[in-house]
């Protein structure tokens, strides 16, 4: 497994059209990106890691095995490796609409 999400990130990929993407290629995700930034609210979310239940208030949680994946949505976090016998957890719950770009900001 590579990664798995639910939230924000799901919406975008599932809205963006077949046509934009042939069109646009990648960048069509960042136009939809934006126009969902916009619209998309938090959700109260329960994770389950070793049997520890935690809430969060979040736009976005994933499951990643794959550094790639994860440097690009969260350049400053930790090191995630494939290769570790660990699956990570990234939750994303920016308190306001000017967290975002912090979110994505490289180091």
């Amino acid at each position: 497994m590579l990664n798995a999400s639910v939230g924000i990130s799901a919406s975008v990929i599932g809205s963006t059209t077949r046509e934009h993407k042939r069109r646009f290629g990648r960048i069509a995700y960042v136009g939809t990106a934006i126009l969902k930034v916009f619209a998309f609210r938090s959700r109260y979310l329960v994770v389950a890691v070793d049997g520890l239940a935690n809430e969060y208030r979040a736009v976005e949680a994933a499951i990643m095995n794959c550094g790639i994946l994860a440097k690009s949505l969260h350049p400053k976090g930790p090191p995630i490796r494939i290769d570790d016998g660990h699956l990570d957890v990234w939750i994303l719950g920016p308190k306001a609409i000017r967290d975002y770009p912090a979110t994505s900001a490289a180091s």
